[in-house]
């Protein structure tokens, strides 16, 4: 190989490392994405946990009622990292027995801004 062509591949790939590299920083700003939809699960008499997954540090949110028009309860959980591979559970206490619980999801950035809500539904226990 030629002493030029050594250079442009160097750097070529000199530009494709930098680029890589400077990708993931570029990608924590902007709005976070919910990337693997949310799951409810661990019901019993009273509690509930919702678990998502974002793609990037935030804080996942959570607001849920018994009804379409109920009042709203938020319930923010703990910030995400890569270190827990931006995935979060946020646990429910005290909600009604034998209820329909209707949840939004939503994780917020460090710049306040809010991914698409998911929404979804769980059942709580009976109280026999």
């Amino acid at each position: 190989m030629k002493l030029d062509q050594l250079s442009a591949v160097r750097a070529s790939r000199r530009s494709f490392l930098a680029s890589t590299l400077a990708f993931p920083l570029l990608a924590q700003g902007g709005r976070p994405k919910i990337v693997s939809g949310v799951m409810a699960g661990d019901t019993t008499l009273g509690r509930g946990v919702i678990w998502s997954r974002t793609d990037k540090p935030s804080r996942m949110i959570v607001t849920w009622r018994t009804s379409e028009h109920g009042q709203r309860h938020r319930v923010a959980g703990p910030a995400t990292t890569a270190q827990s591979d931006f995935t979060c559970k946020v646990p429910l206490s005290r909600l009604p027995a034998g209820q329909r619980i209707l949840y939004d999801v939503q994780f917020e950035s460090s710049t306040r801004e809010l991914s698409e809500p998911v929404t979804g539904h769980f059942m709580t226990a009976p109280d026999k």
